[in-house]
């Protein structure tokens, strides 16, 4: 089999960003706040990383039904420039792939996961349930921005996973110093469930046809062009009133970091989205929005190593 053309079926891009997500919560807020107390987290960094590859083998298995899945839809949107399945690997071992991913999945989730940490059943189920509703997502598709709801909550459940795998522990104890630091945590998850939100959206207007033609309803579809963007300027500027007002409450903790650095970081290629998407017309104009989302994406991400100065200096304002 083409080891190329397995990488871009389960999009091997996006799941390294969703393990960068996993990894960067863990190292640079939950590690910080236990560090802080001068304690370790419940669950080890070795278990942990088998924790991610549980999760990234489940979105492995998302991506490679919804692409076999989507085979006519690609078909119309994408003139076979981007098609995997079909084209490079057969229909019949996608699913077989598709089967593998799970199947590998559940069988970390049970050799490592479960004795790592009780708690952690829970999370293991929620995770193979991703993958699982790979085989509904047909039916989400058909509900007015169900599928880009969906994929919004993707990353939310990346950043609160690794935190509520630790609830067990910080109950007692820590419970009241945790809570402070959970407004970064729901910032974080916020913050990248919007941009993944209008990625999605933005991705639907590069779509619309093969959509179109097979009942995907999507809000490009369902009120027109005019009306999709209006939407997205609003959302992104909801998004970057949240990026702003995270530097105004924590400007005091490192000023040149958190003005300069998140606006570099953020604010300066959100505003060049907008500029790109007043004017963006033609198909490949939205792809590339799309593709620049992705790096906004993980602009966001980064802005988690200030959380860690964030982290320290609540606990302190807490301790006093």
């Amino acid at each position: 089999m083409n080891i190329t053309a397995f990488l871009k079926l389960i999009r091997y891009k996006n799941l390294l960003v969703y393990a960068l997500c996993l990894v960067l919560v863990r190292t640079n807020i939950i590690d910080i706040f236990y560090a802080a107390n001068g304690k370790e987290a419940s669950v080890s960094m070795g278990y942990y990383m088998i924790f991610v590859l549980v999760v990234i083998l489940a979105l492995a298995g998302f991506y490679i039904i919804n692409d076999f899945n989507d085979q006519q839809i690609d078909d119309v949107n994408r003139l076979d420039k981007n098609i995997v399945v079909g084209n490079t690997i057969k229909p019949e071992t996608a699913k077989k792939l598709y089967r593998v991913c799970l199947y590998l999945s559940f069988v970390a989730f049970l050799a490592f996961v479960i004795p790592a940490k009780p708690f952690a059943i829970f999370i293991g189920l929620v995770v193979i349930f991703i993958g699982l509703l790979g085989t509904t997502y047909n039916k989400v598709k058909k509900v007015l921005l169900g599928k880009n709801i969906f994929m919004a909550l993707v990353p939310v459940a990346l950043v609160l996973f690794p935190v509520v795998m630790e609830y067990e522990y910080v109950r007692g104890d820590f419970w009241d110093k945790f809570v402070s630091v959970l407004p970064v945590v729901v910032w974080l998850a916020v913050v990248l469930a919007l941009v993944q939100f209008i990625r999605e959206t933005v991705k639907d207007v590069q779509d619309r046809e093969g959509d179109k033609q097979f009942g995907v309803k999507t809000l490009i579809i369902s009120c027109g062009e005019k009306k999709t963007k209006r939407l997205v300027y609003l959302l992104t500027a909801l998004l970057m009133a949240l990026v702003l007002a995270f530097q105004i409450i924590y400007l005091s903790i490192n000023p040149v970091a958190v003005a300069l650095g998140i606006t570099v970081l953020v604010h300066f290629p959100l505003i060049y989205f907008l500029v790109e998407l007043r004017k963006a017309q033609k198909v490949q104009d939205y792809g590339f929005l799309a593709d620049l989302l992705s790096m906004i994406f993980i602009s966001v991400l980064f802005v988690t190593f200030l959380a860690r100065s964030v982290i320290v200096w609540q606990l302190a304002a807490t301790a006093a």
